[in-house]
């Protein structure tokens, strides 16, 4: 499983009443931090 999964599923864990569209702004951010640090 990814980093990016695992950090997906925790949130759905911890944060239950977050909304989907906001849960997937917030991975596509951490998506594109990975991708930026991973690149240096």
């Amino acid at each position: 499983m990814s980093n990016l999964s695992l950090l997906h599923n925790s949130i759905m864990q911890a944060l239950p009443e977050l909304h989907r569209t906001r849960l997937k702004v917030l991975m596509t951010t951490e998506e594109a931090g990975l991708k930026g640090t991973s690149g240096r």
